[in-house]
């Protein structure tokens, strides 16, 4: 199963944000080769985070000092948002071991780069996750591999919200389908990942459609990206 399969599955199974804050670290963590995590939603004007791999002593100094991290942070989320995926020490060069963000958060627990990632819905953010490296920094392909995921942890952050009543209620199965027609994935593809046959797959999205009172799968993305919150 790939990572963006597994997002999907982690989104539908979990119940609220602060499980799936927890479920996708522990999934993404191990595949970026990360020690440290960190995933922030954004929830009615709130951030709520989830922290994986620090101390509660070291927890707690952070967020005491948070606003003055988060100042450093900025730079770097504004890249993250525009290129998928960014790392502290590519936008903030020698300027990194001045900033709080390294002098708080990552020099005492020997962190010595930080990949961040920025889910969004059309222009707003979802949220923010951080990833951690102690003694190394993130390779070309763990950043790459991290811009491709953003669509899948885009779709992972909405689906917690509640349904809408613009939409028919929906099985697992068809929001499934309709999630992987947001991550532009083919007839074919979706048929792979879901280990049945191309024209099995072709038949449900007829169904969906129909459901929908949509032509196609344009239509479709459309219709759900109109109903916010949809799961």
């Amino acid at each position: 199963m790939n990572l963006e399969h597994a997002l999907l599955e982690v989104a539908h199974e979990a119940k609220g944000t602060s499980e799936l804050r927890e479920q996708v670290l522990a999934l993404l963590c191990p595949a970026l080769e990360a020690e440290i995590g960190f995933f922030v939603t954004l929830e009615g004007g709130r951030e709520l985070r989830t922290l994986r791999g620090l101390r509660p002593g070291h927890v707690a100094k952070l967020d005491a000092v948070w606003h003055s991290v988060r100042c450093d942070v900025q730079p770097v989320k504004e890249q993250a948002r525009r290129d998928g995926a960014a790392t502290d020490r590519q936008v903030l060069g020698a300027r990194l071991a001045r900033t709080r963000l390294f002098r708080e958060a990552m020099a005492p627990v020997g962190g010595t780069e930080t990949l961040f990632v920025v889910p969004t819905s059309g222009a707003r953010v979802l949220g923010m996750l951080a990833f951690g490296r102690c003694g190394g920094t993130f390779s070309s392909a763990a950043v790459a591999s991290a811009q491709r995921l953003v669509p899948a942890l885009s779709l992972a952050c909405r689906a917690t919200g509640s349904s809408h009543d613009s939409l028919p209620i929906l099985t697992g199965a068809e929001l499934d389908l309709l999630d992987y027609l947001e991550l532009g994935w083919g007839t074919r593809q979706i048929a792979e990942a879901r280990g049945t046959s191309f024209f099995t797959v072709r038949n449900q999205l007829s169904a969906l459609y129909r459901r929908l009172d949509v032509a196609n799968r344009a239509e479709a993305i459309g219709r759900r990206r109109g109903a916010p919150g949809t799961r």
